[in-house]
């Protein structure tokens, strides 16, 4: 099982669409969460992780209907700490995904804040992050969420911080603008070789094209770094997460 993780915006989508081109198994279309205009080519996220992570995080799942979705965005700007998420854990609701998903690919974000659960209820053959600079992960949640920035860098720290401490030393980092650089490539051939660590299930046909290049359109990216009004704690926490690619 490979476990796609990283903070809103950061490009974990672009990551995991990758993934998907390179023979990563996401799972049915249909127990995915749905495309809209934020991200048009699919989250490739599974309902019932995005809720068993929910209800870890906030208390609350998120995709049952418009009310508790609410509620648990509501909840989730709490930011609860790493004792209560863990006090939360539906550990037999993880085995049981993992289970099912065993050579599969998940994606979710929230995984930052809920790694090791996940780590300690099935075989997680591959940990992928996708990282972006904070300044532009925290302008598209402005725009998209409406999120005040100084509550946005709150939140990207808490999710990288929780992160850090627990992403085991062989994961696989890319950054989205290695991805939509000039040299693409050696971000490419790390999640090929992360791809290619589980086989498809049994039955199953690799959904992947081949053509992971395809995938990165410059247009779809419309907030750039800025180091100007950046929190030195967030600046020295994304600078261990660079350190830790160089």
């Amino acid at each position: 099982m490979i476990i796609v993780a990283g903070m809103h915006r950061s490009g974990t989508s672009l990551t995991a669409q990758i993934l998907q081109s390179l023979g990563a198994d996401f799972g049915p279309a249909d127990q995915m969460w749905e495309a809209d205009q934020w991200n048009a080519n699919g989250y490739l996220e599974r309902l019932d992780v995005i809720d068993a992570n929910s209800q870890a995080i906030t208390g609350v799942s998120r995709t049952e209907n418009k009310l508790v979705a609410v509620a648990s965005q509501l909840a989730y700007l709490r930011m609860s700490n790493g004792q209560e998420v863990r006090g939360r854990v539906d550990n037999a609701e993880l085995a049981r995904i993992c289970e099912a998903c065993s050579g599969f690919a998940l994606k979710d974000p929230r995984f930052c804040l809920t790694l090791p659960q996940w780590v300690g209820a099935g075989q997680v053959d591959a940990v992928v992050v996708a990282l972006r600079h904070p300044s532009a992960s925290v302008a598209s949640l402005a725009k998209r969420n409406r999120l005040p920035k100084s509550i946005g860098y709150k939140f990207w720290a808490w999710h990288m911080s929780e992160l850090l401490a627990t992403v085991p030393d062989d994961a696989v980092l890319v950054r989205q603008d290695e991805l939509l650089g000039a040299n693409p490539g050696p971000a490419i051939e790390r999640l090929e070789a992360a791809a290619a660590l589980v086989p498809a299930p049994a039955g199953a046909k690799r959904p992947g094209d081949g053509d992971p290049r395809s995938l990165l359109d410059l247009s779809m990216v419309h907030h750039q770094p800025d180091e100007t009004g950046l929190p030195e704690d967030v600046r020295a926490l994304w600078e261990e997460w660079t350190n830790k690619i160089s």
